[in-house]
Formats: structure tokens, sequence, C-alpha cells
């Protein structure tokens, strides 16, 4: 079955097409490979950077899925089952 999706441009409204699952026991710097959205698993907080802050912020959030691109995720999140969605491979 062909691709559907094979000649949508990876940007920040193309489907994931790669997701990571996000380790909250320590701080996550995704540095130069930040996710469009996180899909997460069990309601709580989330703690971090988005993308363009120079602070950290903290959301409530439910689960599901949530557009915040966070550059940075602190390990006082209390959020569970946090997927990193990505509309593109992984940086080489």
């Amino acid at each position: 079955m062909p691709d559907p999706f094979e000649t949508v441009s990876p940007g920040l409204s193309a489907p994931a097409s790669r997701a990571e699952p996000v380790d909250t026991s320590s701080d996550v710097d995704f540095e130069d490979d930040v996710p469009t959205a996180l899909l997460v698993g069990g309601d709580g907080t989330v703690t971090g950077r988005l993308l363009h802050d120079s602070a950290d912020r903290t959301f409530q959030v439910s689960a599901g899925y949530h557009p915040l691109r966070f550059r940075i995720i602190r390990d006082s999140t209390t959020a569970t089952g946090i997927i990193a969605l990505y509309p593109r491979a992984a940086l080489a």
C-alpha cells in the first residue's frame, strides 16, 4: 500500500512519523531535535522550557495530544507516559 503522506513536507502540521519515550527521571534537553508535540499518557504537570522561551513554565495537562514544543522537560514533571512526537526521522 502506498504511503498517502509521502509527499507531505515535514513541518509542524505534518503527521508524526517518529515517536520517542521521554524519561522524566532526570531533566531532558532535546537540544537541536525539539519535538513537535507531546502525547501524554497520564494527567499531571509538565514543567520545562518551550522552544523560544527564556524561562521554565509549568502546564497542567490531561492525557492526550499537546502541541507544545518543549526544548527542555524538567524532572519535576508529574505527568506520566510522555511520548515526544516528531514529523521527521531522527537527525544524524
